[in-house]
């Protein structure tokens, strides 16, 4: 829910087609391509997010904690 609400955003603030297909390394690189200033927030908040979406170890508090600290920027 946290990615979704930072695609929702990103696609009202950055103007960003979402798309079902599209990855967090997609949105990425279209936000540095349009020298968005969010683009450094995002690319960080997506490595986070895809490491603990598709890494090893169990979603914990400090994971999610991560996450949230990493996303506030980009909700503000």
């Amino acid at each position: 829910l946290l990615y979704r609400a930072l695609l929702v955003r990103l696609s009202a603030r950055e103007k960003l087609r979402l798309h079902p297909a599209k990855t967090a390394g997609d949105y990425a690189r279209e936000l540095h391509a349009r020298e968005s200033v969010l683009a450094t927030p995002f690319r960080r908040f997506a490595r986070a997010y895809e490491r603990a979406v598709y890494g090893n170890a169990a979603v914990n508090s400090a994971t999610w904690n991560e996450l949230h600290e990493l996303a506030e920027p980009i909700l503000a």
